[in-house]
């Protein structure tokens, strides 16, 4: 009997156990990447050698492995191309809006405000004029942000306009947008929540903490569970991380959740339609 083929984007350690997870539940691996010298393809049964970020070179590759479901886990860099191909083969998994989504940070930010998500203020920058009217909405300390980056990249906190500039000339080089968006600092704790959706049903909200380094930017070290806040504020995050999943139009896909708390409002950074990083799939 022909096994079912599970296409997994990302062949670094973050996917080998992913790949081995699949194997023993028996699904024949095909690892989708660009090559390299990258764990993962030591451990699966085929290689697809792609540019994951790029989904309609991936449903070449997804048609031509005759794939039965596509994943990824622990990056964004796949979220886009796994909303694609999904829909267009018919599989189970996220939408292609809600991917797209994932994949561009102005995108969500406007569906958090669209739905009444409690988010950052943020305003869209394409050039330095804007940026400096931004400065004067918004105030400081803010944050310039690249839209299509992931893993603390392309994120900058600016406490004076020099910080801001040069901020904005560190991303605008980096992103494959011509904009970024300028938002609101807030200044308070962060956490974070992990999340499963099948068929329009939420499953669980795991709440979780997290430590941090600062550098430009607060880049995540390692995250643990039980989440140590109060009843109250658990259960304000709980609904807020349940709002934030309905604006996106998110299903069928796990769920990582970036949350902030200041002055006893829990706040939504960002979120993806995929596990999130730094051991939380082992939590």
């Amino acid at each position: 009997m022909r096994k079912k083929k599970l296409m997994i984007l990302g062949a670094g350690a973050a996917q080998v156990p992913l790949v081995r997870v699949a194997k023993e539940l028996g699904y024949h691996t095909v690892v989708a990447s660009i090559d390299g010298n990258y764990p993962a393809f030591d451990v699966c049964d085929e290689i697809a050698l792609v540019d994951i970020s790029d989904p309609s070179a991936v449903i070449e590759k997804a048609i031509e492995f005759r794939i039965d479901g596509i994943t990824t886990c622990c990056l964004d860099t796949g979220i886009h191309a796994v909303g694609y191909v999904a829909e267009r083969l018919g599989l189970c998994n996220i939408s292609n809006s809600a991917a797209e989504m994932c994949n561009n940070k102005l995108l969500m930010k406007r569906a958090f405000l669209d739905n009444g998500v409690p988010t950052a203020d943020f305003r869209m920058v394409t050039d330095t004029h804007e940026l400096y009217s931004a400065m004067d909405e918004i105030g400081f300390p803010l944050i310039i942000k690249a839209v299509d980056l992931q893993g603390s990249r392309g994120i900058y906190i600016c406490r004076s306009v020099d910080e801001a500039v040069n901020g904005y000339n560190s991303v605008m080089p980096v992103t494959k947008k011509d904009f970024c968006i300028v938002e609101k600092y807030i200044e308070g704790y962060e956490f974070g929540a992990e999340a499963f959706i099948y068929n329009h049903d939420i499953l669980f909200v795991l709440l979780h903490g997290g430590n941090t380094y600062m550098s430009h930017t607060a880049v995540p070290i390692g995250h643990y569970a039980p989440f140590d806040g109060d009843d109250q504020l658990k259960e304000q995050a709980d609904t807020v991380v349940r709002a934030a999943i309905d604006a996106i139009g998110l299903d069928n896909c796990a769920v990582n959740v970036d949350l902030i708390v200041e002055d006893n409002t829990v706040y939504v950074i960002e979120l993806t339609g995929r596990v999130g990083a730094t051991c939380l799939p082992e939590l």
